[in-house]
């Protein structure tokens, strides 16, 4: 996976949206997510991430408050190599009707290249195969999709998909 594919998620999330009205967020999250925010500009992804979980803390947010946490800790956790929590992430989002389709694409693409750099093909895999699904047309993207799967390893399902039984 590229880097400037990536580093593009940084920049989606920490714009929320070029063309929505920009989010509402209480001065106590709002001084949370700027503290954020800093740390991914400045490359700490652990701490940010770390001030993304003490914005968990925060009672009663709004749906746009959880949106922007949200936002922010997808690409977080794809730049601290946890992709498990960014998925978490994109499917707390999805339910949520707060992704648009070009965020769909990019996470689900950011969350795939983090499992395959982490050396978990059957997530890396699973999550190409669903970058594909919502209209990805990556050649990366489909080379991982069609990978043969190793030994299975734990990860975060996609949203809707049904793992096969065996």
């Amino acid at each position: 996976m590229r880097k400037w594919r990536v580093s593009a998620l940084l920049l989606v999330a920490l714009s929320f949206s070029a063309h929505a009205q920009a989010p509402h967020v209480r001065r106590e999250l709002g001084a949370i997510l700027l503290a954020s925010r800093q740390a991914l500009l400045s490359g700490d992804y652990a701490t940010a991430l770390s001030d993304l979980a003490a914005a968990d803390d925060v009672a009663d947010k709004t749906s746009d408050e959880v949106a922007v946490l949200e936002q922010m800790r997808v690409v977080a956790a794809i730049k601290a190599s946890v992709p498990d929590v960014a998925a978490q992430s994109y499917q707390i989002l999805s339910k949520s009707n707060h992704l648009t389709r070009l965020l769909e694409l990019q996470y689900s693409q950011g969350i795939a290249a983090a499992y395959f750099a982490m050396g978990n093909g059957p997530g890396a895999a699973a999550w190409a195969a669903f970058n594909i699904q919502l209209g990805g047309s990556d050649p990366t993207m489909q080379q991982l999709a069609s990978a043969p799967a190793a030994a299975p390893t734990v990860y975060a399902i996609p949203p809707g998909v049904v793992l096969p039984s065996h």
